[in-house]
């Protein structure tokens, strides 16, 4: 069947499609409603909306609806076409799609349940994001999935590179209603949104993933913090990575929020939203929204070379594509890349909107514990994707 007829119909068998109801509430009525619209045959400004619902509405369970302003603020900076990168596509309705075709593919396959809940680890059920591993994953996939491009929107830039960088900084700040850059225009740049609070940066975090994953990622955090957002790729507007930019801007707007509840006299500080009652206890800073931007952080590495020659960064650390993709190691930011990888529909060019890509050209089905593409648009492409990035996963097939 096409990919949005096998989401669908995963929405549709699995009641728990969006998580683990645990206790009384309507929230999987309100997202499949949501869904199912946001799918419907619209027209794009119709489309947006339920996007937006749906972002706001997923986020809202977590008391972190501002967060849903992120994908506003990249189709802001898309919509004006302030760069020179001709081959940008939009992103408002990619990162949705991504969202649920990670949760579709969650559901339907058994095996990749169990890799991400061994990634989660041991942890008591109050440091599981609504008491279980299914819904602690759920809440990383999340972060992970609609706030993975949102860096681009930083990241590329017109002919006026720090006029354009001040403007986007400025513009996600105020609509994520914050305020910690300088007043000053003249001081407004990159690395305010590298630094947090508890005297961390956003590379302390990400290397205290890297840490606890252990293995070839330290090698990786070890070039993160050299390089820092220094470009990897010469292009007239790829200025920064956006994925290291995305990790960097959710773990800052995230950190304002939870710092907010760090007074010591708070042993258990938590916020009652409609009924629902939502922990700011920074361990799942530490570890749950950690853990996303850390996969946020890797969906995009592979693509840099180094000092403008031919050598991939990874293969200068002595990395290979499918060591740092490995579901049995990285099973979230694994599944960000596949699912980044396989979502070519509904994705068109910022300067070619009425060419895009139809559902039914990409064709999938679920055999056993296997996922079976047997259609998809550059197939000889996608194989060789398939075979570089994820060599080590045994659920992909494509026919």
């Amino acid at each position: 069947m096409d990919v949005v007829s096998f989401i669908k119909q995963r929405i549709r068998q699995d009641h728990a499609f969006f998580g683990e109801v645990l206790g009384q509430n309507d929230d999987h009525a309100r997202l499949q409603y949501l869904a199912k619209a946001f799918f419907s045959d619209m027209e794009d400004w119709q489309r947006a909306l339920y996007a937006r619902l749906l972002v706001s509405y997923t986020m809202s369970q977590h008391a972190k609806s501002g967060a849903s302003a992120f994908g506003d603020i990249l189709h802001t900076v898309e919509a004006s076409k302030e760069y020179a990168f001709k081959g940008q596509r939009l992103h408002r309705f990619h990162l949705v799609n991504v969202y649920l075709l990670g949760l579709a593919l969650y559901s339907a396959l058994p095996n990749l349940q169990t890799l991400l809940s061994n990634e989660i680890g041991d942890r008591e059920w109050e440091l599981l994001s609504g008491g279980s591993k299914r819904n602690e994953f759920i809440f990383r996939w999340k972060l992970a999935s609609l706030f993975h491009d949102v860096g681009t929107s930083i990241a590329l830039y017109g002919p006026n590179e720090q006029a354009s960088l001040r403007r986007a900084l400025v513009l996600f700040q105020m609509g994520i209603g914050q305020n910690w850059l300088p007043g000053d225009w003249e001081n407004i740049q990159l690395t305010n949104i590298h630094r947090l609070s508890r005297g961390m940066s956003t590379f302390d975090v990400l290397r205290n993933v890297d840490q606890a994953q252990g293995d070839l990622t330290e090698r990786l955090s070890q070039k993160l913090a050299e390089d820092g957002f220094v470009p990897k790729r010469k292009e007239k507007a790829i200025h920064y990575d956006h994925g290291l930019t995305s990790a960097a801007l959710l773990l800052k707007a995230l950190d304002e929020m939870y710092r907010h509840y760090d007074d010591e006299t708070l042993h258990n500080p938590v916020v009652f939203l409609f009924g629902r009652r939502v922990s700011f206890r920074r361990e799942f800073f530490d570890c749950s929204i950690a853990a996303a931007a850390h996969a946020i952080a890797l969906h995009n590495i592979d693509f840099y070379e180094e000092d403008w020659q031919k050598t991939p960064v990874l293969a200068r650390l002595g990395v290979r594509d499918f060591e740092l993709y490995d579901f049995a190691k990285h099973p979230l930011a694994s599944l960000l890349k596949l699912c980044d990888t396989l979502q070519e529909w509904d994705k068109p060019k910022v300067r070619g909107l009425k060419k895009r890509t139809k559902p039914k050209a990409i064709d999938l089905r679920i055999d056993g514990d296997t996922l079976q593409l047997s259609k998809f648009p550059k197939a000889e492409k996608l194989k060789a994707q398939l075979e570089k990035f994820f060599q080590n996963a045994e659920f992909i097939s494509l026919l």
